[in-house]
């Protein structure tokens, strides 16, 4: 089965270069990476991500600024649109 597989540069020349260090045709080296990769074990009883805080900023006198919602930066920003607008 021939499929089109969009490589960045880097890697493609990587691979290329792994095939001609091996001896191997290029698409030889490629079915075996993959089928490596579909044969190796599963990552299992990763432990789940921590949850981070959400980040704060400070003012230049120190005042912690708290970090805002979507929707609370949705808000700040048509209260400045529509404040444009009006000055226009």
């Amino acid at each position: 089965m021939r499929i089109f597989v969009e490589l960045p540069d880097l890697i493609f020349q990587e691979v290329k270069m792994r095939a001609d260090q091996q001896g191997v045709e290029l698409h030889d080296l490629l079915v075996s990476s993959i089928i490596a990769g579909m044969n190796a074990p599963r990552a299992t009883g990763a432990s789940p991500m921590m949850p981070v805080p959400l980040p704060y900023f400070r003012q230049p006198n120190g005042t912690v600024v708290p970090a805002r919602s979507n929707a609370e930066l949705h808000a700040i920003l048509e209260e400045g649109d529509i404040a444009d607008h009006r000055q226009a």
